[in-house]
């Protein structure tokens, strides 16, 4: 938010997500190419000059970073935890979208290892047919992100992560359907790109929404109680479905997750907001928020603005230039 001009975050966040799948796609081949070229040792120690030139980077951004929340004495690690938690509680839109990619992203990844282990052992496909299988299809979300912009902005930014949102939850029960041979490897194909595709475009205008209807001063915390609580249901999630498919099968077991993944779709924000809405306008690097009863421009999952709502908007600009 304070790196990047407001009107810009989608497509900032667009550039991220590709990133992140040409990162996925290059980066496997690209480490075993380098562990049969130079060895293990080699490959880790250029893996880790490669986080160093990032770090490099990072702090070479000349932009100050603002101030951390002041932080009281005696304050806990999970007290700070709560505090994240406590404005996703009370933001309904963001308390839906909290739990349903949580949700998702537990059951998305629980049936990871279930379908390494069905493929690998089950099957009989071989390491590299399962690398492609699993390899190629995040083209998908390096397409998704790059259309992830336009999209938007022929689309709207409600319709966007609504739709996508529901349809990144549709495939994963395909997998069902893999069975040996090419047509089992092209099922799995063509099913973890298209889920990948939605993802690459629902992900960057969620990731906007976040920070655009959180305080500035909690963004840290919010952020923080997302990643912990993503990551313990993932955990919990993934041990889980190894009992189900212990006490069944791998396939029984990713049937499950596919049909319970459909579930949380009903959480997402199908209702227009129309309840009071935290904008932000900024003057002189300082932030003035402010409440109004009307939907508010800056979420992408309310409704269109009112026409007054630039009026608004430097009204309260005025008020903050003055002394």
């Amino acid at each position: 938010m304070d790196l990047v001009p407001q009107h810009r975050l989608v497509e900032a966040n667009s550039r991220f997500e590709t990133v992140t799948w040409i990162s996925t796609v290059v980066g496997p081949p690209v480490g075993g190419a380098l562990i049969g070229l130079v060895g293990p040792v080699i490959t880790i120690m250029l893996d880790t000059i490669s986080y160093l030139l990032s770090a490099l980077r990072i702090r070479a951004i000349a932009k100050p970073e603002p101030a951390p929340p002041a932080w009281t004495a005696g304050t806990s690690r999970m007290a700070e935890v709560v505090e994240g938690w406590r404005p996703i509680a009370a933001d309904p839109v963001l308390r839906r979208l909290f739990v349903n990619t949580v949700l998702v992203s537990a059951l998305i990844k629980a049936t990871a290892p279930l379908l390494a282990y069905l493929m690998l052992h089950e099957l009989g496909f071989t390491a590299l047919q399962y690398m492609l299988g699993l390899g190629i299809p995040c083209l998908g979300g390096i397409l998704g992100a790059r259309l992830s912009r336009p999209l938007t902005r022929r689309l709207g930014q409600r319709k966007v992560p609504l739709g996508f949102g529901l349809a990144r939850a549709l495939w994963l029960v395909g997998l069902v359907f893999v069975r040996p041979g090419t047509d089992g490897l092209l099922v799995v194909m063509v099913v973890e790109a298209a889920m990948i595709f939605c993802m690459g475009i629902f992900n960057p205008v969620f990731v906007t929404y976040r920070p655009e209807n959180t305080a500035t001063e909690t963004t840290a915390r919010v952020l923080t109680a997302w990643t912990i609580t993503g990551r313990a249901a993932s955990a919990a999630a993934t041990a889980l479905w190894g009992v189900l498919a212990a006490v069944t099968d791998a396939r029984t077991a990713i049937a499950v997750a596919g049909i319970l993944l459909i579930g949380p779709a009903v959480l997402l924000p199908w209702r227009r907001s129309r309840g009071r809405c935290r904008g932000r306008v900024r003057h002189a690097g300082t932030e003035v928020m402010f409440r109004r009863l009307t939907e508010c421009s800056a979420c992408p999952l309310s409704s269109s603005p009112p026409a007054r709502s630039p009026s608004v908007a430097r009204a309260f600009t005025a008020s903050a230039s003055a002394p």
